[in-house]
């Protein structure tokens, strides 16, 4: 394949020279003697050029190159809107291997396709679910079974009783072009050597102005931050921290309950988030969270949902010992699924010993000595 790039510097092209599959180069500053290409990346140009240049190579293959490594540029939402409206390949390029993976995911899509992304989320389906507790209790349980950096996100546009400044501070510093991955990692909150937490909003006034396109790249910067990452997802639905969320994350699981009115409220906000945001939720395994007060049954939340159950807790996530001890057991094969599927470093658990083990090993030791 042959690839052309028109841009300020050549960055772009020692980059892609790795990508497998790629035969041959051309780089032009000025847009000129591209030369016969496949597939033409438009790196980091402004919006003039980019509208001179997609009508000027419009039977070619184009894609857009942002570089955002210190910060937004002044044009960012012209140039991301004009390229939604061209039908044009948004790439984001956060660092040397980041823009490498999206240029060739651009070009060989099929070598991407069933490949599981490191991030997953859990998404309440009404308040007080007991998704906070749940998300760290699995967190928990992965983290002691792999010595994988996890990063626990909490996307709630209200967290006031939060003492960090968690996403509100990300995101300040996001537009003032300070962030990074490292940053993001000195940032978060280190429950243990491989566990990091980073709060919701305490800015409640700032809830409803996050804009969709930072959120996203701020999303992408702190899966890059961490081996594999778990949202938090909290049901505001007119929200941008939720909907960005939603539409990124590709492996999600609903926490459900058997509070059948909160639950029926849910199942009516489902159509109108699928036709006002293209986004249907439903499909998605679920985690039912039985607190014995409801009546609504695992069935028929299977039912309204079409999907299927990973995991059925017979208690509500709460501060009591026994709650606490179910919640821990019930997600245990769960994060050994997700250690596995993710294909995290595992770290071996020392073998239990029974008494018969014991017994065996006794006799051993005793005929070793015999015959020494």
């Amino acid at each position: 394949m042959k690839v052309g790039v028109i841009g300020k510097t050549s960055r772009i092209v020692s980059i892609i020279q790795h990508i497998k599959g790629i035969t041959d180069t051309q780089f032009s500053m000025d847009g000129k003697n591209v030369g016969i290409c496949d597939v033409l990346l438009l790196d980091h140009v402004s919006a003039i050029e980019l509208e001179s240049y997609s009508n000027e190579y419009a039977k070619h293959n184009v894609a857009f190159i942002v570089d955002i490594r210190n910060g937004l540029r002044s044009d960012y939402e012209k140039i991301k809107e004009l390229c939604t409206l061209k039908g044009i390949p948004f790439l984001v390029d956060r660092s040397d291997q980041g823009i490498q993976e999206e240029v060739e995911k651009f070009l060989f899509p099929q070598r991407y396709e069933g490949r599981l992304q490191p991030a997953l989320s859990l998404i309440a389906c009404h308040r007080k679910s007991g998704v906070c507790l749940i998300s760290e209790a699995l967190s928990e349980r992965i983290a002691q079974r792999t010595s994988a950096h996890i990063g626990l996100v909490k996307l709630d546009p209200y967290n006031v009783t939060s003492h960090s400044q968690g996403l509100n501070q990300l995101y300040r510093e996001f537009e003032a072009g300070g962030l990074s991955s490292g940053r993001i990692k000195e940032l978060a909150e280190a429950k243990r050597d491989n566990l990091f937490y980073i709060a919701g909003n305490p800015k409640m006034d700032y809830a409803r102005g996050f804009h969709p396109h930072k959120l996203e790249q701020i999303y992408g910067l702190i899966q890059a931050a961490f081996d594999i990452t778990i949202f938090i997802v909290y049901p505001y639905w007119d929200n941008s921290m939720t909907l960005v969320a939603l539409k990124l994350i590709k492996r999600k699981y609903l926490i459900a309950t058997s509070k059948r009115e909160e639950m029926k409220e849910f199942y009516a906000f489902i159509p109108q988030i699928r036709y006002q945001f293209d986004l249907d939720l439903r499909h998605n395994s679920f985690i039912y969270n039985f607190d014995g007060y409801g009546n609504e049954a695992k069935l028929s939340v299977s039912d309204h949902l079409q999907a299927g159950c990973v995991l059925q807790l017979p208690y509500v996530p709460g501060p009591n010992p026994m709650a606490q001890k179910f919640t821990q057991t019930g997600l245990q094969r769960l994060a050994e699924t997700i250690v596995n599927d993710y294909g995290l470093p595992v770290i071996e658990q020392p073998e239990k010993k029974t008494w018969l083990n014991r017994i065996t090993a006794g006799l051993q030791d005793k005929q070793e000595k015999r015959l020494g």
